[in-house]
């Protein structure tokens, strides 16, 4: 026994152990009992900062991407009448701000993505216009006309696409974003649309009326939109004598007992329609 117990015992360095009698524990002095833990919590304190600070660096990094995104998207649309809704549109705009054109590759959604910004900063230019208005008109007591307000909206809005079709880029737009892969953000925009208007006009409604309004409106403007395309008159006034038509057509909407379905078809044949008229018909 007294053998084994000798050969584990040199054994023991080789395995990286320290034996220390029992006793030897009376002699440490406490600081040295209490040391590791405080060094532990210095290192994960440390720690923690230092994965604060960087994430806070990514954080600013990222925001500093998306500005000089936002911004060269901003000027890529100056360049479509010329260059389409295109990566290269994307690239002489990150020249133009004295950016290398590898900076372009911020946009990784091409051409479409540059589409849904136009899409974005209208509505977002119409909400405003609309919060004023409606503010304006209500002044001193008066009294919003919602017909007339959701006319003008759909006015206005549609306008902010006149260049574009004068410059045959919009039924382009239309065909990028038509494709499945941007579809379902397009219609997030139509909705979005078609909320703030009818929201901006006072709508209180709570049941199936919410969705009726909101699909309809979407409808109508939509096929508006699509009849624009190859509108040729002054000032676009044969698109406004439709736009009315189809108004007239939404006051005698019926009631959908499938919103989303509905909307859905509506939608796709809209889509089509811009893919043929944009001669990119498959």
């Amino acid at each position: 026994m007294a053998c084994r117990v000798l050969v584990r015992i040199t054994r023991a360095p080789r395995l990286g152990l320290r034996l220390l009698p029992s006793s030897s524990t009376r002699h440490l002095h406490p600081s040295a009992v209490t040391a590791c833990p405080t060094v532990i919590q210095d290192e994960f304190l440390e720690l923690e900062a230092r994965e604060r600070r960087e994430k806070q660096e990514r954080r600013s990094q990222e925001d500093r991407e998306e500005g000089i995104k936002e911004e060269l998207l901003d000027r890529a649309l100056e360049q479509v009448l010329e260059l389409g809704w295109s990566r290269e549109a994307v690239r002489a705009a990150a020249v133009s701000l004295g950016h290398p054109s590898t900076v372009a590759a911020l946009v990784r959604g091409g051409g479409a993505e540059l589409v849904l910004h136009h899409m974005a900063r209208s509505n977002q230019a119409l909400d405003r216009w609309m919060e004023e208005e409606v503010a304006r008109q209500r002044e001193g007591g008066g009294r919003l006309k919602v017909g007339k307000f959701v006319r003008e909206a759909v006015v206005r809005r549609l306008r902010m696409n006149g260049s574009y079709v004068r410059g045959d880029r919009m039924g382009e737009a239309m065909a990028l974003t038509a494709l499945p892969p941007h579809c379902a953000e397009v219609v997030a925009k139509l909705q979005e649309l078609c909320d703030d208007v009818w929201h901006r006009a006072g709508d209180a409604s709570t049941d199936y009326n919410w969705y009726t309004k909101r699909l309809t409106l979407a409808a109508v403007y939509t096929s508006t939109e699509v009849f624009m395309l190859q509108d040729r008159s002054e000032e676009f006034t044969a698109t406004w004598a439709f736009l009315d038509r189809r108004l007239q057509d939404l006051q005698a909407a019926p009631t959908l007992a499938k919103v989303p379905e509905d909307l859905a078809a509506v939608l796709g044949g809209l889509a089509t329609t811009a893919r043929n008229m944009a001669g990119m018909q498959k």
